[in-house]
């Protein structure tokens, strides 16, 4: 799915999109959020980032974890890493 987004993204000026890292989003919401309401030329970039960091809980945990099987992960682990170096996340 993201390799497909990622394909999609190639064919748009990239001044037209933004990637947001979902860890980045949580460990940083207010750096993050600033990124996005600039991007998005909001009125208020600064106010936008400060909503962002209320919105979001510092401490969220996830409700439902996914723990694949060591052959689970043999298979889609090589997916995943080409990813994460498709989007320079290594």
């Amino acid at each position: 799915m993201v390799e497909i987004a990622m394909d999609d993204l190639a064919g748009i000026p990239q001044d037209n999109w933004i990637q947001v890292q979902f860890d980045a989003l949580l460990e940083e919401p207010a750096v993050q959020g600033l990124r996005i309401g600039e991007f998005c030329g909001v009125d208020n970039p600064q106010m936008f980032a400060e909503s962002v960091a209320k919105f979001i809980e510092p401490d969220f945990v996830f409700e439902k974890k996914v723990y694949p099987t060591e052959t689970e992960w043999n298979a889609i682990n090589p997916m995943i890493e080409q990813v994460r170096e498709r989007i320079g996340f290594v």
